[in-house]
């Protein structure tokens, strides 16, 4: 479909109506918990205004079961997270909260019931144990080897003695999803751990030693660690894929890792981190990757 100026421009009037009402809903939930179950209907509902028109996506799905399905799933998963480790910070539930959304629609699309698992709450809570202590600055690269390492071994099946608390809290991760998986039943799902593991050691070099790197290497990083990421859930979701089906999610963790680094550039700049976006000397030539990203997702 192309979109005239005016298709635009009301649909950017419809964006703006729903970042308002979600803003000064959640303004007012804040000092009025009570007010909080309907501040979430009324987001809810300026969220449908924007999408069915804008999007085009059919209201009927937005209003039924199917939509109550992922509600549900949604709301439980910060109560189970806080229960898993009562330190978690409300952002990193947030960060873990995404990649259990996309759990949740590859459990759709795989025509599974749309609701928590052991897997999924573990999976989606090794992105702010793993993801975030491989990127932060402070450890050095030594430590974040050794870790690395260890982590390697755990997830091929060795039951290696945690080093410290934080690694303590990522093993037990890992035996949640040995007590949904059995190894020997679902190899596909421990080799999908293995695979995105290796990508984010490998990622360390965006960090670390990007003078080295070249553009064809930053992108082959980028894809390699996006596709196993989400292939990891697709297994996860369902404990085995068709070659046809891992091929479809792979390339979706690849859109959705492009897309992040699009919607991180200022972060992934200040902290010199290198990206497909990143990179780019100047931002005001930023118009040819998100095309090309655009085309990847389409």
């Amino acid at each position: 479909r192309l979109y005239t100026r005016r298709d635009q421009a009301q649909n950017e009037s419809r964006l703006r109506a729903l970042v308002d009402t979600a803003t000064s809903e959640v303004k007012r939930a804040r000092s009025d918990r009570t007010r909080a179950r309907a501040a979430q209907a009324r987001i809810l509902g300026a969220f449908r205004d924007f999408a069915c028109p804008a999007l085009g996506w059919d209201r009927s799905l937005l209003d039924g079961p199917e939509a109550d399905e992922f509600a549900g799933a949604l709301r439980v998963f910060p109560v189970l997270a806080r229960r898993f480790d009562a330190a978690l910070t409300t952002p990193e539930i947030y960060q873990a909260a995404r990649n259990a959304i996309t759990f949740h629609c590859l459990q759709r699309l795989l025509g599974l019931p749309v609701r928590p698992t052991p897997s999924s709450l573990a999976y989606s809570l090794l992105y702010p144990y793993t993801d975030n202590y491989l990127d932060d600055t402070g450890p050095d690269v030594e430590a974040k080897r050794s870790f690395g390492e260890r982590l390697a071994r755990r997830l091929g099946g060795e039951r290696v003695v945690p080093a410290t608390t934080h690694e303590r809290r990522v093993f037990q991760l890992v035996e949640m999803i040995e007590g949904e998986y059995e190894r020997g039943e679902h190899p596909e799902v421990f080799h999908s751990l293995l695979a995105i593991h290796a990508a984010q050691q490998r990622s360390l070099a965006l960090l670390h030693s990007a003078a080295r790197l070249s553009p064809q290497g930053i992108i082959e990083i980028t894809v390699e660690k996006g596709g196993t990421s989400v292939l990891a859930d697709g297994y996860l979701a369902g404990g085995s894929l068709t070659a046809l089906q891992a091929e479809c999610v792979y390339g979706l963790g690849v859109f959705l890792q492009l897309r992040d680094d699009l919607e991180d550039l200022v972060q992934d700049q200040a902290r010199h981190q290198r990206t497909v976006f990143s990179s780019v000397p100047d931002r005001h030539v930023l118009d040819e990757p998100t095309a090309r990203t655009f085309a990847v997702g389409a």
